[in-house]
């Protein structure tokens, strides 16, 4: 029997329900969008100046490509509704042009933004453009730039919702002293890298209301910061390593190459002050780090410091990336890593790796007549 041709009245409504799909599946495919190459990001720029109703719906951008300055100002003004903004290891610098134009284009509804390189002015700049983000709560400062620290300049209210703020590489001191001169009432973590040098006026106006602190040893030493007593509520410090990838070429691979680094001196977690809500300490090393003999030596003489120290009662936890246990009785016994651990739960403190395995005690073998 030969099968019914589809009615009129049937074929018109596969179409209908066709252009509806067509019109409500377009916003979603603009939704998340990550652009990896300039020939992309060109076209996606050209589609929204083309289109820039379809860049209402646009909630994410990754950009992890070589483009210029340009290319990023075209795609940032038609993204009203930007809610985070991230770039890639392969993403430019723009000016501050542009950055001050991603603060009047999508200011009002960004709330994540990382990874976004600021290339230095010419001269101090006014620091007044962090007021329009009035929504941040993740902010990531990527650059070197140097800004007018008079306060009238800063709004008081500016970040106001910001909860996590991250400096990346170095950074010029006035953006400390812009820091210190807003209230920033919902602050909870903070993150330096390793190569990290001042930042005393922001830890003296925010550090207590600090509960998480990653931060170089520099700053952790720098007596004007005073870390200890500046963030009385910190439950967990990060002790970020110190890179040593000078070479502009490598440092773009360096993920790919063995990782050198200073090793962190046993005076770094020292303080004749007592921190009594310090629960956590975390090694933030290079993936590809190498433990040589003399990071050895300086982590021991360490992991003896923490096991002895009276200073963080409340110390629960030490997390290094490179911890690991063994799984046979003869690397067990030669294991640095089961010393440490096996002294610092005489105080009931757990060491672990990344994956977050403790090392159980050892049974010991008392002979009978001992008992």
């Amino acid at each position: 029997m030969a099968a019914r041709a589809p009615s009129r009245l049937a074929v018109l409504a596969s179409i209908s329900a066709f252009s509806l799909q067509k019109r409500l599946g377009t916003p979603h495919l603009y939704e998340h969008v990550l652009l990896k190459d300039v020939r992309r990001a060109k076209a996606f720029a050209a589609q929204l100046a083309k289109q820039p109703a379809l860049g209402q719906h646009v909630r994410s951008l990754l950009l992890d490509h070589g483009g210029d300055t340009a290319l990023f100002q075209k795609t940032i003004a038609h993204t009203p509704a930007l809610v985070s903004l991230h770039g890639g290891a392969d993403f430019q610098s723009i000016t501050w042009k542009a950055f001050c134009d991603l603060s009047e284009s999508a200011g009002a509804s960004l709330r994540s933004c990382k990874g976004i390189r600021v290339s230095k002015p010419r001269g101090a700049v006014s620091p007044e453009v962090f007021a329009q983000f009035t929504k941040m709560e993740e902010f990531e400062w990527v650059s070197t730039t140097e800004f007018k620290t008079e306060r009238k300049l800063t709004e008081a209210t500016a970040f106001g919702g910001l909860v996590d703020l991250s400096v990346e590489g170095a950074f010029d001191d006035s953006f400390s002293e812009v820091l210190a001169h807003m209230e920033l009432p919902a602050l909870r973590t903070t993150a330096f890298s390793p190569t990290a040098n001042g930042g005393a006026a922001f830890f003296k106006k925010h550090g207590d209301k600090l509960q998480e602190v990653t931060a170089s040893e520099k700053q952790i030493n720098d007596p004007e910061i005073a870390l200890w007593l500046s963030c009385p509520s910190m439950t967990v410090i990060g002790v970020s390593f110190d890179q040593k990838v000078s070479n502009i070429f490598l440092h773009k691979f360096s993920a790919c190459l063995p990782y050198d680094s200073t090793p962190v001196s046993a005076s770094c977690l020292t303080t004749p002050d007592s921190h009594g809500k310090l629960e956590h300490i975390v090694f933030r090393a290079h993936g590809d780090y190498r433990l040589k003999q003399a990071d050895q030596t300086q982590l021991g003489k360490l992991m003896a410091v923490l096991r002895s120290t009276m200073s963080f009662p409340a110390l629960r936890e030490i997390e290094h990336p490179l911890c690991t246990w063994p799984t046979k009785e003869r690397e067990t016994k030669s294991s640095p890593w089961v010393k440490w651990a096996e002294s610092l739960l005489e105080r009931d403190v757990h060491l672990f790796g990344p994956d977050r395995v403790h090392w159980r005690q050892r049974l010991k073998y008392v002979p009978k007549g001992k008992q």
